[in-house]
């Protein structure tokens, strides 16, 4: 996993002004940022990022042929957050969790594991109103009503 970290440092570039931007502009909301990846494979960048404070929601799709992210925007509050084929109901989850200040990353079993097949990863990060950051590592998230709790 670290190789794919490295890579992906060489492309955060591209989004990190957004993330300072929403921490500025929003420092009373946390932010998330999760960066997705479709497959294992060695040395390859985050397929998917977003970044996400209650208001606003900017989403990044890597373009392989321009090696460049592609970006996308959409206002929409926490609320407005729906399951979309496991796309945001994730984020929306971890948001929920850490505005009731719950240790959201103390237990990631608690939101899936690794009896999926599609190689799928995604690292979490949450900017904390008081400047602190946590993280997780997620193999296999699995959507709330699909849990065996």
């Amino acid at each position: 996993m670290g190789t794919e970290l490295k890579r992906q440092l060489e492309f955060r570039d591209e989004y990190v002004n957004k993330l300072t931007e929403l921490r500025t502009n929003f420092p009373d909301n946390p932010v998330i940022l999760t960066e997705s990846y479709m497959f294992i494979c060695l040395g390859c960048v985050a397929d998917y990022v977003s970044i996400f404070t209650d208001g606003i929601l900017y989403e990044y799709t890597f373009d392989s042929n321009q090696k460049k992210y592609i970006e996308k925007s959409k206002q929409i509050s926490v609320e407005d957050l729906v399951f979309e084929g496991g796309a945001q109901d994730d984020i929306k989850e971890i948001y929920e969790s850490v505005v009731a200040n719950k240790n959201w990353n103390e237990n990631p079993t608690k939101y899936g594991d690794e009896n999926c097949f599609d190689g799928s990863q995604t690292f979490y990060t949450v900017y904390k109103t008081d400047n602190q950051i946590e993280s997780m590592y997620m193999r296999c998230w699995t959507p709330t009503e699909f849990r065996n709790e």
